[in-house]
Formats: structure tokens, sequence, C-alpha cells
């Protein structure tokens, strides 16, 4: 029997709480081994300093003082710790492959919610997984990179599964939206868990029922709200801020200068924008808002 087709990747458990946990891990100690506890002081003071954005997790306090970091809040690091870690006073060389490791990182953690994958997308798949640059495998960016602050080398069963197994296993069963339990672990945490805490522990089960009717209510209410209402926003324009390297790790990089205020029903979608730490008047448009 091949155990990994049978053990079909969750990846909630397996990235956001495996592979990227360790990750998040591993540069930390990393950083603090060569650079002592302040500059880990330094990213939780730049987490606290990334703009708002909706449904987007704010770490006002940083991370070193979480006594524990749920799966959202891992996917919530992952859109924006390529920008932390920009512009850190430490080794060029270091900075550079953490930046190109957690760039290779999201990149393929956004292929990996695709709910349909044609020849094409599976071939981008293993590209981004083991084929990037022969010498630069993402697997072996890894490793390479922070083994040594990993007892067992980065001997991970779910690195290996992750790198070598994902697209058979995608071939064979399907995308792996359809294989997460995190849908049902946040319906209990709403629906169950949430109401449970704030009834007064009497006739649970009709408490429940009732905060749960409310909460379905107010849906509704919401979305039949009056369409005569003229519904309006401040926005700003932005343009690329010159005609050179107007990319940063694939981020478009902007100047803003233009507002005004339109109807909320013109505006598509909402662009998270980034200013760079330690310099003036240079801005990154958020790519990773997945």
């Amino acid at each position: 029997m091949n155990i990994y087709e049978a053990t079909v990747i969750d990846r909630m458990h397996h990235l956001d709480l495996g592979l990227f946990k360790h990750q998040i891990n591993f540069t930390c100690s990393l950083l603090k081994e060569k650079y002592e506890a302040s500059i880990l002081d330094t990213i939780d003071n730049r987490l606290g300093n990334i703009p708002r954005f909706p449904e987007l997790k704010n770490f006002k306090n940083g991370i070193q003082s979480l006594a524990k970091i749920t799966a959202n809040k891992y996917r919530n690091l992952m859109k924006v710790m390529i920008f932390v870690l920009n512009n850190l006073v430490i080794d060029k060389s270091i900075q550079n492959k953490l930046l190109k490791l957690y760039k290779d990182w999201n990149n393929i953690y956004f292929l990996s919610w695709y709910k349909e994958f044609t020849d094409n997308d599976l071939k981008d798949f293993e590209i981004f997984l083991f084929y990037l640059e022969s010498n630069n495998k993402l697997a072996k960016q890894f490793i390479k990179l922070i083994k040594t602050n990993s007892a067992s080398k980065l001997k991970f069963s779910k690195l290996h599964s992750w790198v070598y197994h994902t697209t058979d296993l995608i071939k064979k069963y399907g995308c792996l939206n359809g294989f997460t339990i995190e849908t049902y672990e946040s319906l209990y945490k709403d629906f169950v868990k949430t109401p449970y805490y704030l009834s007064n522990k009497q006739n649970i089960e009709n408490q429940i029922m009732k905060m749960v009717q409310r909460q379905i209510y107010l849906l509704i209410k919401v979305e039949t709200s009056e369409k005569n209402v003229n519904n309006l926003a401040l926005i700003q324009w932005y343009d690329f801020k010159s005609t050179k390297n107007q990319y940063h790790y694939r981020c478009s990089r902007l100047l803003t200068e233009l507002y005004n205020i339109v109807n909320v029903e013109a505006i598509k979608n909402n662009v998270h924008i980034i200013l760079c730490f330690d310099k003036t008047n240079d801005y990154l448009v958020n790519k990773y808002i997945f």
C-alpha cells in the first residue's frame, strides 16, 4: 500500500499548522541565533504596522507574545511576512534567500487553492515544487536555509509528501479543497463553541439555536438593505512609480497621489497597499491576498 495515497493532504494541518508553522519558527530561530533577540522585536514592530485590510488579521503586538497561533493567523502571516522581512538590517545573502523562500511558498500555496486543475496548472505546480532553477528547488531552499535549526534536519514526512506526492494525489482524487476539514472546524467554532460560551449553561441547545438564528437574521437584513441608498467611498488612485523595476517580489511598486469619491458599487475589488519599511514614498501592492 502507498501510504501517501492513503493519507490525502489536509491543507490546514499539512501546510498552515504544519510546514508554514515550521517555516516561521525556524526563520525566527535562525535570525535570533545570528542577530540576537532584538531582530524579533523589529519583526513584531513591523507586523504591528502593517496597514489594515478587510479580513486581514492585524498583529498589533507581534507574534512573540501569542501563546497559540491558529491556522487562520498563520494564513494571515503568509500574506505579509515577505514585506516584514524585506529590507531588514541583516546579511543580504540570508535576506534574499528568505525572501525567495517566502515568495515561492506563497505562489505554490496560492496554486493549492485552485478548484480545478488543467494539465498546465499541474505542470506549474510541479515547476514551483521541485523544478525551480535546478539548484533552487523549493524543498532544497527550505532545507538548506533552516535545517541547522531543526533537530531532525528537516526530515519531515509532510515536506516529502508535499513536494513529491501532491500532484499525483490531485490527479487521482481531485483538488485539495475537497479534503480539508477547515470548513467544519470553522462552523463548529462559529455556531457551537462561541454561542456555548455566551450562554448561561441552562437549556444550552435552545440558547445556541436562538443565537445562530439571530446571526442569520442579521446577515439577511444586511443583504436586503434598501437599494436606493447611495453608498459612497473615498478611494485613492495609483500608478507605477517608475518605468524601471516596476515589480518587487512580483508585487506592483506604486506612487499614490489622486483621490476621488465614488459609489461603492463601482469598486470591483480592494487593494492592500503596504509601505516599504525603512524607505520613503515607496509602496507595494500586496498580491498575496488569497
